[in-house]
C-alpha cells in the first residue's frame, strides 16, 4: 500500500467552536494539504507545545519518550489509514516487527510532535489524494470537506443555513448525514449478521 509522508504545519480553533480545532498538515513537497479535526484537549496541548508554553520539568509525556531513547532503538511511525465517521484513525507502528496499535489520528499528530518528528507521519496515498486539497500557506480560511465533520457540528451547520436560507448548503449537509445514517444502519446489520453467523 503505498503512502505519503506529512508534515505538520498549523492548528487552529473552529470559529465559535467550544470544542473543535482543526490541524493543518501538507505532504513534504507542500503542494497538498490536508484537514483533520482535533478534539479541544489536543489541540490545548499542540499549542501549547508550537508557543513553547510548556515547562519542560512538568512535560510528562515529553520525560516518557525520552526515557523510551534511553533504554531502547525502537523506531516508531505512524500511519493514517481510515476516515470514519468523520474521524481519521491511524495506527502506531513499531517498524522493527510491524506491531500496530490503533490510535486517533489528532492523538498520533500530538505524539509525533512530542517526539520533535522523530515518529513520521504516513497517510495510505489513495486516501490523501482523496481528502487533500491544494495547500495555501496564507489561506484566511480552510475549505473543510464535509465527511471530516463532526456529527453535532454537521447538525449545528444546518440549522444554521436553514436560518439563513442558504438551501443548496442546507441540502449537502442534509445529503452527508443521512448518508452516515445509512453506513450505521449497514454496519450494524453487519454486526447482528456476523452475531447470528458466529452462533
Amino acid at each position: 500500500m503505498a503512502s505519503i509522508q506529512l508534515k505538520f504545519q498549523a492548528a487552529a480553533e473552529v470559529n465559535g467552536k467550544e470544542q473543535d480545532g482543526l490541524l493543518l498538515l501538507s505532504d513534504q513537497e507542500q503542494q497538498r494539504q490536508l484537514v483533520i479535526t482535533c478534539s479541544r484537549k489536543i489541540l490545548k496541548e499542540i499549542t501549547e507545545r508550537k508557543n513553547n508554553d510548556i515547562n519542560i520539568n512538568d512535560d510528562i509525556a515529553k520525560i516518557l519518550w525520552e526515557m523510551i531513547h534511553w533504554q531502547t532503538t525502537l523506531e516508531l511511525s505512524i500511519h493514517i489509514n481510515t476516515l470514519e465517521d468523520g474521524v481519521y484513525k491511524a495506527l502506531l507502528i513499531n517498524e522493527e516487527n510491524q506491531f500496530s496499535l490503533p490510535v486517533q489520528a489528532d492523538a498520533a499528530i500530538l505524539l509525533s510532535l512530542i517526539s520533535h518528528n522523530e515518529i513520521p507521519i504516513y497517510m495510505d496515498a489513495a486516501l490523501f489524494r482523496r481528502q487533500s486539497s491544494v495547500y495555501q500557506p496564507n489561506a484566511k480560511g480552510l475549505q473543510l470537506p464535509l465527511n471530516i465533520i463532526s456529527e453535532p457540528m454537521l447538525h449545528d451547520l444546518l440549522d444554521n443555513a436553514v436560518k439563513t436560507e442558504h438551501y443548496e448548503i442546507a441540502s449537502e449537509l442534509r445529503d452527508e448525514l443521512k448518508k452516515r445514517e445509512e453506513e450505521d444502519k449497514k454496519r450494524s446489520q453487519e454486526s447482528k449478521d456476523e452475531a447470528e453467523d458466529a452462533r
